[in-house]
């Protein structure tokens, strides 16, 4: 039904505008939950690498994420995220200051361009602020990134030369794969409720 009033009208955009404010604060929420387990994950082969190395006394402890948007701050998290995506190594900057932290993630953000990543509109400043925006952009950008490179070593064509997007590529390659399924009734036509 169509409004009333001016009031009316105002009140009810004013509901749809905190509807959508809550929609996406629990989007952030979810995104930041997802992806710091996802980055524990990684971490944890770094952990088990460094607790070899201890024996040798060359180590630096690694330091886990419990929140993405703060604790990607200081750029150190980044730093050994980093290094365990690319393989390269990341000069780290020991300090305390606002300045040592920024240092670090641009430290991080000059590697992750140096093998592809594309990282339009994030900046060492935005991170150091905990954007959650471009925080979690990066953050994606460099799953995709891990991803492509372990998924692409496992036989799977991400860039085809019909120029597919990533996720259209990987729904044919589930339909492929799994069509001999089909008559179970297990059909994949999305990633959502099938």
């Amino acid at each position: 039904a169509a409004p009333e009033n001016e009031t009316e009208t105002y009140t009810t955009r004013a509901t749809m505008s905190l509807e959508i404010k809550s929609a996406r604060k629990k989007w952030t929420d979810v995104q930041n939950s997802v992806y710091t387990r996802w980055i524990n994950a990684r971490l944890k082969k770094l952990s088990r690498q460094r607790a070899m190395e201890k024996a040798s006394g060359d180590t630096n402890p690694v330091v886990w994420c419990d929140d993405l948007l703060s604790d990607l701050r200081d750029g150190k998290i980044l730093i050994d995220l980093t290094e365990v995506v690319t393989g390269a190594r990341v000069r780290v900057n020991k300090g305390k200051t606002q300045a040592h932290f920024i240092a670090n993630i641009q430290e991080v953000l000059q590697c992750l361009r140096r093998v592809g990543v594309d990282l339009t509109s994030i900046t060492e400043h935005l991170i150091n602020e905990g954007n959650a925006r471009a925080t979690l952009g990066l953050i994606w950008r460099i799953i995709t990134f891990y991803n492509r490179q372990h998924l692409g070593a496992g036989g799977l064509t991400l860039f085809s030369p019909s120029g597919k997007t990533l996720r259209k590529e990987m729904l044919s390659w589930c339909q492929e794969n799994l069509k001999s399924y089909k008559s179970y009734g297990v059909e994949v036509t999305d990633f959502g409720s099938s």
